[in-house]
Formats: structure tokens, sequence, C-alpha cells
């Protein structure tokens, strides 16, 4: 797809599908670091995230806003999974391909990271590892990623 950073970035901050993630990660057009996300080497959160959660997802999805990695659908703007601290991940699940039902996951986890709570999120955003068992996160991701293209 042949679209600017600025473009991407512009979908996604009009996206009213991400307006509440956005408030609760504190982004905005003040963030200056925006980019697709490139091998840093040194976060293994991220190489978790992005080459094995995600590896089904075009790495043109894999976005960098902030101190944030998030996965969003170029086409519509939607962010459907993030990274949070050092090894917490999210989710827009697709629920109904998934069979889970909404609402029932928690919004306040302890994590490797801290106690961290989405309560402030709408109830399609939830903890990765309250939807995926071991082995299952990247068909969660995709799953998602074919959601975010609908909206």
């Amino acid at each position: 797809m042949n679209i600017s950073l600025e473009e991407i970035k512009e979908r996604i901050l009009s996206n009213p599908k991400n307006f509440k993630v956005l408030k609760y990660l504190k982004l905005n057009t003040d963030i200056e670091t925006f980019s697709i996300w490139y091998d840093s080497g040194f976060d293994e959160g991220a190489q978790t995230f992005y080459y094995e959660y995600c590896e089904s997802i075009p790495s043109e999805a894999f976005i960098n806003f902030g101190i944030y990695n998030l996965v969003v659908c170029i086409e519509s703007g939607t962010i459907f999974g993030f990274q949070f601290g050092r090894f917490t991940f999210f989710v827009r699940p697709n629920f109904e391909a998934q069979g889970i039902l909404i609402g029932k996951s928690p919004r306040r986890l302890s994590t490797i990271d801290g106690t961290v709570n989405i309560e402030s999120l709408e109830h399609e955003w939830v903890f990765l590892s309250s939807v995926a068992e071991e082995g299952e996160e990247s068909i969660c991701y995709k799953n998602a990623y074919y959601l975010a293209k609908k909206i």
C-alpha cells in the first residue's frame, strides 16, 4: 500500500474506534515519534509482540507511536493491538471468531509490568493473556486484524 506516514497517523488519530485507547495511552498529534516499527534489537517485548504474536500480520501494520508498539489496520486506521510496558499485551479480538464472551475478561490484572487497569477502555479491549492460550496468540491477532479491516 502506498500511503505516507502522515496519512497513517491521521487515520489513526481520526478513527473514533481509537479515541479511548489513544486517550489511555496519552497519544495525540503532539507526539513526535511515529514510524513503522523496525527491529530495535533491545526490546524483548516488541520482538515477541511483532515477530511471534503478530507474525501473520503485514509488517506495515507494525507502528511505533510515542513509547508504544501498536498493530494497526492501515486501511481503516483501527488499532487492534498494543504492547504496554515490557511484556503486557492487549488485543481488540474478534470475539465471535474466537468464541470469546465479550465483557468476561478481567479489567485489572497483575502483570510482569505491575498492576494494569484497563477499566477506562471499551470492553472490546482485553489482556491478550485472558483470551489466548500459550501458542494461540498469533491466531488471536490475525483474527483481530481481519476484524479491523471491516471496521
